[in-house]
């Protein structure tokens, strides 16, 4: 196929994905709950802006064209918005303090701000996951959950720490990344509105430098 033919199907079946998901829960559809237009076509200068913000750009030309640079910059400030995150659950928060040798318990909650799956649409190729990162005396690191250092580096299915993020498999069990040879997909996503709870463990070494700092952040990728 062309590039931009290409990417227009692909677009049609995500658009068609993520609308099924809008309008399979009572809260969205039903209620008119956070229409598309509500989150992809923000009120700039007085009216709404057509571009129709999502995640993807126009392949066809460099990443750093000025068209493509504007779409970034919407993307981003998109996903900005799609998630909260805290350092609390229901029966947890984190620690004000902790002492060397112990084990840090870290609880993360992750609310969807979204009226659709996350990742949406074709989910399988796309990666939404939580980057966690423990460090002492400012810059030095501890722990760390999710951290890629290259944008490519692939991430650890079998981490029952990663969470969100879906992946396809063969008939095997095996994961894939081929949709030829697509078996079933195993969904992660975040829901509709949903809450998620997880908690991280960190050992804190018995010559640490305070203070302890830790971040938390979502991270997202094609």
């Amino acid at each position: 196929f062309c590039l931009p033919c290409h990417n227009l199907v692909i677009n049609d079946v995500e658009a068609e994905m993520t609308f099924s998901e809008w309008a399979s829960s009572p809260l969205t559809d039903m209620a008119n709950n956070l229409p598309c237009q509500s989150c992809h076509m923000p009120i700039v200068d007085g009216h709404r802006n057509h571009s129709f913000t999502g995640v993807d750009v126009d392949l066809s030309k460099p990443l750093d064209d000025p068209e493509n640079l504007i779409r970034i910059s919407e993307i981003e400030s998109l996903l900005d918005t799609a998630v909260t995150l805290n350092f609390y659950t229901e029966s947890d928060t984190i620690p004000s303090q902790i002492f060397p040798g112990s084990n840090l318990t870290i609880p993360i909650s992750v609310k969807s701000n979204t009226a659709h799956s996350l990742p949406s649409g074709t989910s399988f190729n796309r990666e939404a996951w939580i980057e966690l990162i423990v460090t002492e005396n400012d810059d030095e690191e501890i722990c760390s959950f999710g951290k890629i250092i290259e944008s490519d580096e692939p991430l650890n299915y079998s981490d029952e720490n990663l969470i969100f993020t879906s992946w396809i498999t063969d008939e095997t069990g095996d994961t894939i990344f081929s949709v030829l040879e697509i078996a079933a997909i195993e969904d992660n996503t975040l829901k509709i509105f949903e809450i998620q709870e997880h908690e991280y463990h960190c050992m804190i070494p018995e010559a640490t430098k305070y203070p302890i700092t830790v971040t938390a952040k979502m991270r997202f990728r094609p």
